[in-house]
């Protein structure tokens, strides 16, 4: 692990309890809801100026790349409003610097997965879109799953999303099976260490459509094809509509990208100095 996205951590004298061989960023103020840990071998900058209670914000070099970490907590009692506007001014000071924004947002959306779409879930979903974010979650697993009083509560309300500049790394993304003390899964997300960083293509022809045995890839299109119907059957507005298709391409991307072989990449030149 390089760096951990937290939210609601554990706290001891209104200050995040740190972890063995971490270091761990959070406000000090106001019992911070969210926070950040990384390996003491990360390099790593503190965004203190752009943090609050509920907004955590690092700049982070993995190998050779600086990208900007958030980790959020947007409590469901709170106005969602109060909470997307300093999301807004983070993104807005970062500038075209990469971001990864993770966390727990108690909003309800297809888009995401969630099986209704509640007023929090709206509002998020159009952030996402007018800030140009992808999501990476897979919308197949639960990220929330408690039992209380005998009855079984489960949601999708946790999410990571990157920035478009981040869009050419080949990303991993599931919910762990790591048991933990809290009701939130945990979740892991990640990018090869020598994928280097490559600037999306002009190009759309990412894979070889000749000489294909396509027997995988009819059977992993099938398993999504219900799931893609109810989408569009159920996109009643043109937002809706957008969602449901950017869901659409996302997922039949990652089906490609498992059963189809691409064309050969060139490999971007650099220096001799550069670490690459």
């Amino acid at each position: 692990m390089q760096v951990a996205l937290i939210q609601e951590p554990y706290l001891f004298d209104n200050v995040s309890i740190p972890v063995t061989s971490t270091l761990t960023l959070s406000c000090v103020a106001d019992r911070p809801r969210s926070a950040i840990y990384t390996s003491v071998q990360t390099p790593v900058v503190f965004l203190s100026h752009l943090s609050s209670r509920d907004v955590c914000v690092c700049e982070v070099s993995l190998g050779g790349l600086v990208v900007v970490f958030v980790s959020v907590y947007f409590p469901p009692s709170d106005g969602v409003e109060l909470q997307l506007s300093h999301l807004s001014s983070v993104i807005d000071s970062i500038g075209s610097r990469p971001l990864v924004v993770a966390g727990d947002f108690n909003g309800h959306n297809v888009m995401w997965g969630s099986n209704r779409v509640d007023s929090r879930g709206d509002k998020i979903a159009d952030f996402i879109s007018n800030y140009d974010l992808f999501l990476l979650n897979d919308g197949e697993e639960f990220t929330f799953y408690t039992v209380r009083d005998g009855r079984v509560l489960k949601s999708k309300v946790d999410l990571t999303m990157v920035s478009s500049q981040l869009l050419s790394k080949q990303w991993h993304w599931k919910v762990g099976e790591v048991i933990t003390a809290s009701d939130h899964r945990v979740l892991e997300f990640g990018f090869a260490a020598g994928d280097a960083f490559v600037p999306p293509s002009a190009s759309t022809r990412k894979w070889k459509t000749s000489g294909v045995e396509w027997d995988d890839f009819k059977l992993a299109v099938g398993q999504k094809v219900a799931r893609w119907m109810a989408l569009f059957r159920e996109a009643g507005t043109a937002i809706a509509l957008d969602r449901a298709v950017t869901i659409f391409l996302k997922e039949l991307s990652t089906i490609c990208d498992g059963t189809l072989p691409k064309w050969p990449t060139l490999k971007k030149l650099v220096p001799w100095w550069n670490d690459e």
